[in-house]
């Protein structure tokens, strides 16, 4: 099977220059994926569990990354949302955002690999999702996102003070509510299987 990142509403209409530059296009983000998926494969070796009982509030996981227009082409694909205002450079720049920006559910995944494999970690369930998108986050920002424990309530559950930021200015701001593992979990027992 063959996947075309970019296809043309007719691949006889385009011009041979476009055809190569999709070409390329889709080999450079092809090349992009395959990175991806082995740093997802080495993933596993640095996630965490911390049962209920060993959460405290104020713990806090973060995570530092440099968002490129890469990572927001990746994205749109993944997600299916491509908007032009994260992929059409040109479209953006029209726009009163003056360019392309990554999405604002980024934030939220990011929120969501912090909770589930660092703190508490793998085991957790993730049970609401309630954030407020403050600034938009572009290429070229390095992003912070963090986790911080808010509140321990009952059978499991935490609440964790949750956001991204650049420079100190708040991206995203908001609470999640998960639910614990009640013990840690043992790791390294499966290996993760191919999926290309």
């Amino acid at each position: 099977m063959t996947i075309e990142f970019f296809p043309g509403s007719n691949k006889n209409e385009r011009t041979p220059m476009q055809s190569e530059r999709m070409r390329e296009e889709d080999a450079r983000l092809r090349a992009m994926f395959d990175d991806k998926l082995k740093a997802f494969r080495e993933k596993k070796k640095s996630m965490e569990s911390h049962p209920f009982s060993e959460l405290k509030n104020g713990m806090t996981a973060t995570k530092t990354i440099q968002v490129t227009q890469d990572d927001i082409m990746f994205f749109a694909i993944a997600s299916g949302d491509l908007n032009p205002l994260h992929v059409d450079e040109e479209f953006a720049k029209s726009t009163k955002l003056k360019g392309t920006v990554m999405h604002g559910v980024y934030s939220a995944a990011i929120i969501s690999e912090l909770l589930g494999t660092l703190k508490p970690g793998v085991g957790t369930i993730f049970k609401e999702l309630h954030i407020k998108f403050d600034n938009p986050l572009r290429p070229g920002d390095t992003v912070e996102a963090y986790v911080t424990v808010a509140e321990i309530g009952e059978k499991g559950d935490v609440t964790f003070d949750v956001g991204t930021k650049v420079n100190g200015k708040n991206i995203v701001t908001g609470t999640a509510l998960v639910k614990a593992p009640r013990e840690a979990a043992v790791l390294g027992k499966q290996e993760l299987k191919d999926v290309a």
